[in-house]
């Protein structure tokens, strides 16, 4: 039931929001996944490394949020 006031509001915020063809998430993933493909395996670990720190360092302000009674949304 609060997924749905969730989308709801969401909706009511901005009715464009949901708006998207069919498969336009799919269609966004493959465009981002061959970004990759040209990539060597050197340089994709490199991209993998970057992503691990960025989500440690969104996943410590999160947790931070938390601890000082802030909502973690």
């Amino acid at each position: 039931m609060k997924t749905v006031e969730k989308w709801v509001t969401a909706y009511y915020k901005d009715p464009n929001r949901f708006k998207q063809k069919d498969g336009q998430y799919f269609e966004d993933r493959k465009i981002r996944a061959e970004k990759y493909d040209s990539l060597e395996k050197e340089d994709l670990i490199k991209e993998l490394k970057n992503r691990d720190a960025e989500i440690e360092y969104l996943k410590s302000i999160l947790a931070s949020r938390s601890v000082f009674g802030m909502d973690p949304k």
